[in-house]
């Protein structure tokens, strides 16, 4: 009679140890998916520092003992220690995510900055004023185009679009902003263009 209740008592035991095996296992597998989106959000160096933690943690795991008491706790611990290093990761990849991205906006700011000034050549007058407000004017084949009181709305290194009253127009930049002996030049759709006030 006492047989009966021991074993529901005994499979609970089982079932609890296996769930306690499996949650450590979707542990592992959820860290190994973060160690994965830390890699694709890194960038050099620290992307290879990212990846060889990783690979760590990997290698530490196929090393785990076999028997399930053991395992779980070994398992256990290699989690919360890969916890904490996932979140040590985190902040050094945001940091150095929030450093690059000011460096490149510093060298996009001075790259743009090249560009600021009036410029003529080939039929061509183009103006860009600091704040980003662009006049521009071309004769070409007896066609005149202009436009007045449009401004920058994105700046890339191969173009540079402008919009006025939600109208984009597209600037193809051919070749970038050089001085020689004191006079810039650049190519700007197709038209070489010299600078001739600020």
């Amino acid at each position: 009679m006492l047989r009966r209740p021991l074993l529901p008592l005994l499979l609970l035991v089982v079932l609890l140890a296996c769930n306690g095996l499996s949650m450590k296992e979707a542990g592992y597998r959820n860290n190994v998916k973060d160690y994965n989106e830390l890699v694709e959000k890194a960038t050099p160096p620290l992307k290879a520092t990212v990846e060889a933690k990783r690979a760590a943690y990997q290698e530490a795991y196929a090393k785990l003992p076999s028997a399930e008491s053991d395992r779980i706790k070994a398992l256990d611990a290699l989690n919360k220690a890969a916890d904490k290093e996932i979140k040590d990761l985190e902040a050094q990849v945001e940091a150095a995510n929030k450093a690059n991205a000011a460096k490149d906006k510093a060298a996009m700011d001075a790259y743009r900055a090249k560009f600021v000034g009036t410029w003529e050549g080939d039929g061509m007058r183009l103006r860009i004023e600091p704040g980003g407000r662009v006049e521009y004017e071309r004769s070409s084949g007896g066609v005149n185009k202009s436009l007045n009181g449009a401004s920058v709305s994105e700046f890339r290194r191969d173009a540079f679009d402008v919009s006025l009253m939600g109208i984009k127009t597209t600037f193809k930049i051919d070749k970038e902003p050089t001085e020689d002996n004191g006079v810039w030049t650049m190519t700007v759709d197709g038209a070489r263009l010299k600078k001739v006030g600020g």
